[in-house]
């Protein structure tokens, strides 16, 4: 299990941070997408052809999606984990937290519509959500 090394609170941080990271990525693919929309020419396209691999500016944005999206699901994973770790110390008002908010992550990794705005929203409300998550968890951590 992960909580040999360390504790379900840093595991629920590390997370809220890899999030904060998939937000980055989404709001820099979102920023290639938009540049090379408003150049009408795609940079990206004639300098990496120079060098030998044409890649697009799309083809370098969903680059970035994709492992926002990775990011995600690891997360998902985790909280898995966690929740796993709840049910063993009997802690069922942060389980159910913890479930809810993987479910919702879960669904947010899986939907290949929607606007990058609302997915940075989703991340953001999971991020807030988590951090409250894991300053219960240090009261809990101090109580025992």
């Amino acid at each position: 299990m992960i909580f040999r090394k360390c504790r379900a609170e840093d595991v629920v941080r590390r997370e809220a941070e890899r999030l904060k990271t998939a937000i980055v990525k989404i709001e820099f693919a979102k920023t290639i997408v938009s540049v090379a929309k408003r150049k009408r020419v795609d940079k990206l396209l004639m300098e990496s052809a120079i060098i030998g691999i044409p890649a697009s500016s799309r083809n370098i944005a969903n680059l970035y999606m994709d492992s926002a999206f990775n990011d995600i699901e690891k997360t998902v994973k985790s909280l898995r984990k966690v929740e796993k770790e709840m049910i063993k110390r009997n802690i069922n008002n942060t389980r159910k937290k913890i479930h809810y908010l993987r479910e919702e992550l879960e669904r947010t990794a899986h939907e290949e519509t929607g606007s990058s705005q609302l997915l940075t929203l989703r991340l953001q409300k999971a991020i807030t959500e988590l951090e409250e998550i894991a300053k219960n968890l240090r009261k809990l951590a101090m109580k025992i």
